[in-house]
């Protein structure tokens, strides 16, 4: 599988974007020590000092039928949360594109889709000893400051290149569905979520077969594609 990584970029998922359209094959890795410009989630900033994060891209070539590429950012998620997993932690996927971990921001994942591929990107909060508070009320943390341990950000962008592409070689999303499931922030609880035009509050049931999140809402299921934020109505348990 093909890996670049380079000491600066501007952001890793606009390099991705540009080997993709150059032909970059399935599962090609662009990480970077440090970017000027990385981005999450509706064009919200992040940034990270050199050595003290995981800033990475995949370029993804799926097989998976477009209709279930709602999948990816999910199943990226859970080769986080599994990750995360073999060193003790009990990470949350909080959809459809964060990891938690005791109900703090660990990562995020921004995925941007073409008409024949995605890219991945992967922002993760590694050897911080210190995190800004920021205006949420969720809180940012980090690998070091949950576990007392460092990891090297161009060795662990490899295991998650690998993991990933275990998971996409499974012939359908729908056969990992319980494994994000099982991960999920708030399954089974009451949240307040934000969707494109109102908040709305409900259960989380899980998720449908496009990867939509399902809210029960006064006895009635209702489909979730596009949650701004999601809030618990009591505090997350871990």
């Amino acid at each position: 599988m093909a890996f670049h990584w380079y000491k600066e970029l501007v952001s890793t998922n606009d390099e991705a974007k540009q080997l993709a359209k150059e032909g970059a094959p399935h599962g090609t890795m662009v990480g970077t020590d440090f970017q000027t410009a990385g981005r999450g989630r509706s064009g919200k900033s992040w940034q990270c000092q050199a050595g003290e994060g995981l800033m990475c891209s995949v370029i993804l070539r799926p097989e998976w039928d477009t209709r279930y590429w709602g999948w990816i950012a999910l199943s990226t998620g859970l080769v986080l949360a599994e990750l995360l997993e073999r060193d003790c932690l009990r990470p949350k996927i909080k959809y459809p594109n964060d990891i938690l971990v005791n109900g703090k921001k660990i990562a995020g994942i921004l995925s941007e889709a073409n008409s024949d591929y995605v890219v991945v990107g992967i922002g993760m909060n590694l050897n911080m000893a210190s995190v800004p508070r920021v205006e949420s009320a969720i809180q940012p943390t980090s690998f070091y400051l949950e576990t007392d341990c460092k990891l090297e950000a161009q060795s662990y962008a490899a295991t998650v290149q690998r993991g990933l592409m275990d998971v996409l070689a499974s012939p359908t999303p729908l056969l990992i569905r319980r494994e994000i499931e099982k991960r999920l922030a708030w399954y089974g609880e009451e949240v307040s979520l934000i969707n494109r035009t109102e908040k709305v509050e409900g259960i989380i049931s899980g998720l449908g077969e496009y990867g939509q999140l399902l809210l029960e809402v006064q006895g009635k299921e209702e489909e979730v594609f596009d949650a701004h934020e999601i809030r618990a109505v009591k505090p997350l348990l871990d």
